[in-house]
C-alpha cells in the first residue's frame, strides 16, 4: 500500500501501459484533472481510463490504472511514461483529485495479450466480431504491447491463465472505447457482456458464486442471482459486485454503488403475471365510483378496448384533462383496480430537470434514480398503471427540459429500452399502462400532446353533484370521521349547499363543507352525547359555516349600456362568467383610440379590433351615429389581476362595443361565447362544456354557442342553449330582434 497521494489524470480515448511512453493531447484527457496536474506541476500521475469525463472524482475508487512519470507537461498536451500498475484505493473529491494507490505486481504482457486474442477468436458467434475487432485495435494502438504479442507464442488453449493486470487494462480500454464510440446502445449491450466473460475467464473478474462478499452485499448478490435479469443488466450487476468486493466500506462511493445494486435487486424484471383487460370489470368500477361523466367513461372503455385488441392506439397515452376535483385521479384508480394492476402516482408538477425523469449519474453527489424507475420499484411488477400527474405543470425551459425524457418514456418505439442514468442498464417499460392528468391541455408541449389521447372532464351539473354527495361523499366522510353510520341529507338540502357554498366545477369544496358538519358531530360524540342519525339540515350548515357565501340573484333583464357577459375557461380547466365593459368617451387626439385593460392577451386584443372594424363597416345598417364612431373606446374585462387570453370572446366583445356605440343595452340573462371574422361569421371555440356549466352555476337563463359547437354541448345541462352562425343572429338575441337562431 502506498500512503502517498498521487494526482489522478483521466484518459478519455486512450490507455497507457507499463514500460510505454505515450503522448496525449488535451482532447484525450479529462479537462479538470489535466488542469489540476498542470497547476501542481505534477511529476507523477496515475493514468486512469475513463468511460466518460463525469466519472471524476467520484466514480473511480477500486479501478486500475498505471502510475506514470510526467515526461513533459505543455499547454498542448502531456507526455507520460508508464511505470507500474496501480489500483485506486480512494480519491479526494476536492482539489487536486489526489488518490491513494495500491501498487500491483507486473506480469508477462505478451502472454496475457495473446491469451486475450486467443479467447476472443475461439468464440465463433457473430456477436463476438465487434469485441474481437475492438481488442485488436486496442492492442495495435500501443507499440510496446503489440511488439510483445508479435514476438510471443500464443499459449495452448488449455494453458491456465494468470490473474493479469495488463489484460485488465486492455479490457477497461475496450469498455471505454465501446461506451464512447459510435455503436448503438443495443450493440453495446451485446458487446459488453462478451468483454466481461473474457475478463472472468482471465481471472480478472471472478464469477459471483464463490465470492466472499459478506454483509448486505451478500444479501443483494443472492437476490440478484435469483432474478431474471436481462444480460445487459446482469453484466452491470456483476461488474458492480466485483468492484464493491474490493472496495473499503468507508470509501467515498461505496454506499452509492450499494444503493445502485439494491435498486437493481428491488426492480421488477421479467414477464408480468398473466392478465387480461376485463372491460366489464372496468365498467363496473367506473359506474360504482363515478356519477355521470358518460362521455369520459365511454372514451376510457374505447381506449382500453383498442389496447386489448392490439390496435394502433397502443402507443397513445390516455390523458384525463379537467379542473381540480372532477375525479381524474379516482378514474385512474378505478381503471387500475378494474385491470387488477397496482396504481403508482408519478408527480410531475414543478419538475424542471430531466434528471428528475431520467435519474442522476452515479458520479454525482446524492445521485438517485428518476421518478419513472422509482415508480416501477414501488409498483413491484412490470405492468403497473403509472399515473403521470399534472403533466401540464412540468417545466418548459429549453435547457435540461424534462420533456425530452418524457418523450422517450411515452414513445412506443423507445420505451422498451428506457435509459435511466442511475440504473445504467436498459429497462423495459413496454408493458406499462401510462395515464396522464392535466388541468389545461393547452399548456402541454406540442410534442408531448401529440402522444396523448385527451379525455375532457369539465365538471358536474347541479344534479350530478347532489347524487355524488348522497352516494359517495357522505358514506366516505362517515368512515373517515369515525361515525357508526353515514349521515343523510335530502336532495333539496344538498342542492342548497351546492348553490350557496360552492361555485366550483368539481366536488372538492362540497366535500370540505360537508366534512365540517361531520367534525361538529364528532365533537358531540366525543363529549358523550348520544349518536344522532338526524339528517343534515340547512340550519346546521348555517350554524357551522355561517350564511351562504353565494346567493342566486335573478339576472337583470338588461345590462348597463356597453356591457355583456362572456365565458372563459381558466388555467385550472374550470369555466367562469367573464364580465365585459366598454365605455365611450370623446376623442382626445386627432384620431380615435381603442384602450384595452384587464390583462388581455394578444388574441383578445385582436378580437376587440376585429369587432370594432366590423361595427364600423355596418354602421349605417345598425344605426350607429357618426359621432360615436370617432370617439375613444375603453374596453375593460374585470379581475384585472387574472390574465385572460384565447379565441372565444369575439361575440361578447362585439356586442359590448356595439352597445356602447349605439346606446342599446344587451340582455342580462344570457352569456356568449364564440370567435368572429371581419365578415361577421361566428367560429367554433373550445371548452364549451365548462362554459355552459359556469353559466348554469351563475344562474343565467341561456348560453349562446357557435353552431359548429353543437356536438360539444352537455346533454345534462339545465340551461337553454341557443346556436348562432353569424353576428346577425347573435344581435337578434341580444336586442330581441327578428330572425331567431336555432334552439337546442
Amino acid at each position: 500500500m502506498n500512503d502517498e497521494r498521487t494526482i489522478v489524470l483521466g484518459l478519455l480515448s486512450d490507455v497507457l501501459l507499463p514500460g510505454e511512453e505515450l503522448a496525449l493531447d488535451d482532447a484525450s484527457c479529462e479537462p479538470e484533472s489535466l488542469k489540476r496536474a498542470r497547476k501542481r506541476k505534477a511529476a507523477r500521475v496515475v493514468a486512469l481510463p475513463l468511460d466518460f469525463a463525469l466519472q471524476l472524482p467520484s466514480f473511480v475508487t477500486g479501478r486500475v490504472g498505471v502510475l506514470a512519470e510526467v515526461v513533459s507537461l505543455a499547454r498542448g498536451g502531456v507526455r507520460l511514461r508508464g511505470l507500474r500498475r496501480a489500483r485506486v484505493v480512494d480519491v479526494e473529491t476536492a482539489e487536486p483529485f489526489a488518490a491513494r494507490l495500491e501498487l500491483l505486481d507486473e506480469v508477462d504482457a505478451a502472454r496475457v495479450a495473446a491469451r486475450v486474442l486467443s479467447l476472443a477468436r475461439e468464440r465463433s458467434s457473430a456477436e463476438s466480431v465487434p469485441a474481437l475487432r475492438a481488442i485488436e485495435r486496442t492492442l495495435a494502438t500501443h507499440g510496446a504491447l503489440a511488439r510483445s504479442v508479435a514476438d510471443g507464442d500464443p499459449p495452448a488453449p488449455d494453458t491456465p491463465s494468470a490473474v493479469a493486470p495488463d489484460a485488465a487494462t486492455v479490457l477497461e480500454s475496450l469498455a471505454a472505447r465501446l461506451a464512447a464510440g459510435d455503436t448503438s446502445h443495443a450493440e453495446r449491450a451485446r458487446i459488453l457482456p462478451i468483454a466481461t466473460e473474457i475478463a472472468r475467464t482471465l481471472g480478472i473478474a471472478e464469477p459471483l458464486a464463490g465470492r466472499k462478499l459478506g454483509g448486505p452485499l451478500e444479501v443483494v448478490a443472492q437476490k440478484l442471482e435469483r432474478l431474471p435479469l436481462p444480460e445487459a443488466a446482469r453484466a452491470v450487476a456483476r461488474e458492480r459486485l466485483a468492484l464493491l468486493a474490493d472496495m473499503p466500506r468507508n470509501a467515498h462511493d461505496y454506499h452509492t454503488y450499494l444503493a445502485h445494486l439494491t435498486l437493481l435487486a428491488d426492480l421488477p424484471w421479467g414477464e408480468p403475471p398473466p392478465a387480461t383487460i376485463d372491460l366489464d370489470e372496468v365498467t363496473r368500477r367506473l359506474d360504482a365510483e363515478h356519477e355521470g361523466l358518460a362521455r369520459p367513461k365511454r372514451r376510457v372503455l374505447e381506449h382500453l378496448a383498442v389496447r386489448k385488441l392490439g390496435g394502433s392506439s397502443r402507443g397513445l397515452v390516455l390523458c384525463l384533462a379537467g379542473p381540480p376535483g372532477v375525479g381524474k385521479t379516482t378514474i385512474a384508480r378505478s381503471i387500475a383496480e378494474g385491470l387488477g394492476r397496482p396504481l403508482v402516482r408519478v408527480p410531475l408538477g414543478g419538475v424542471h430537470d430531466e434528471c428528475e425523469i431520467r435519474g442522476h449519474r452515479q458520479s454525482f453527489h446524492a445521485a438517485s434514480p428518476g421518478r419513472i424507475v422509482q415508480g416501477m420499484r414501488q409498483a413491484g411488477r412490470t405492468d403497473p398503471v403509472l399515473l403521470l400527474d399534472e403533466l401540464d405543470k412540468i417545466g418548459q425551459e429549453s435547457f435540461r427540459s424534462p420533456a425530452a425524457a418524457l418523450l422517450e418514456v411515452l414513445d412506443p418505439e423507445q420505451h422498451h429500452a428506457f435509459s435511466d442514468n442511475f440504473l445504467g442498464a436498459p429497462y423495459d417499460l413496454s408493458k406499462v399502462l401510462f395515464i396522464a392528468t392535466a388541468n389545461d391541455v393547452d399548456r402541454i408541449l406540442p410534442a408531448l400532446r401529440d402522444r396523448l389521447e385527451v379525455v375532457e372532464l369539465d365538471g358536474y351539473t347541479l344534479g350530478e353533484k347532489v347524487r355524488i354527495a348522497s352516494r359517495h361523499v357522505l358514506p366516505r366522510l362517515a368512515r373517515s370521521h369515525g361515525l357508526a353510520a353515514p349521515l343523510t341529507a335530502d336532495a333539496e338540502t344538498l342542492a342548497a349547499i351546492v348553490e350557496g357554498y360552492t361555485r366550483e366545477p368539481g366536488v372538492r369544496e362540497l366535500e370540505r363543507v360537508l366534512s365540517a358538519v361531520h367534525r361538529a358531530r364528532a365533537v358531540e360524540l366525543a363529549r358523550g352525547a348520544a349518536a344522532s342519525d338526524a339528517p343534515i339540515t340547512i340550519a346546521e350548515i348555517t350554524t357551522v359555516h355561517g350564511p351562504p357565501r353565494h346567493r342566486r340573484v335573478p339576472p337583470a333583464t338588461r345590462l348597463p349600456i356597453g356591457s355583456a357577459h362572456g365565458l372563459s375557461v381558466g388555467g385550472d380547466g374550470g369555466g367562469a362568467v367573464l364580465p365585459i365593459e366598454v365605455l365611450r368617451a370623446p376623442a382626445r387626439g386627432a384620431r380615435p383610440e381603442l384602450h384595452l385593460t384587464g390583462l388581455q392577451g394578444e388574441v383578445m386584443r385582436e378580437s376587440a379590433r376585429t369587432a370594432l372594424s366590423r361595427i364600423a363597416a355596418e354602421a349605417s345598417a345598425i344605426g350607429a351615429p357618426d359621432a360615436a364612431l370617432v370617439a375613444d373606446l375603453h374596453v375593460h374585462i374585470a379581475e384585472g389581476a387574472v390574465r385572460k387570453e384565447g379565441p372565444s370572446a369575439g361575440v361578447p366583445l362585439y356586442l359590448a362595443i356595439r352597445s356602447a356605440i349605439t346606446g342599446l343595452a344587451v340582455r342580462g340573462d344570457v352569456a356568449w361565447t364564440g370567435e368572429i371574422t371581419l365578415h361577421g361569421a361566428v367560429l367554433a371555440v373550445g371548452g364549451v362544456r365548462a362554459k355552459v356549466l359556469a353559466a348554469e352555476r351563475a344562474g343565467l337563463r341561456a348560453v349562446i354557442v357557435p353552431e359548429a359547437n353543437r356536438a360539444d354541448v352537455p346533454a345534462e345541462a339545465r340551461i337553454e342553449i341557443l346556436f348562432v352562425r353569424d353576428l346577425a343572429e347573435a344581435a337578434a338575441i341580444a336586442w330581441d330582434e327578428p330572425s331567431p337562431p336555432s334552439v337546442a
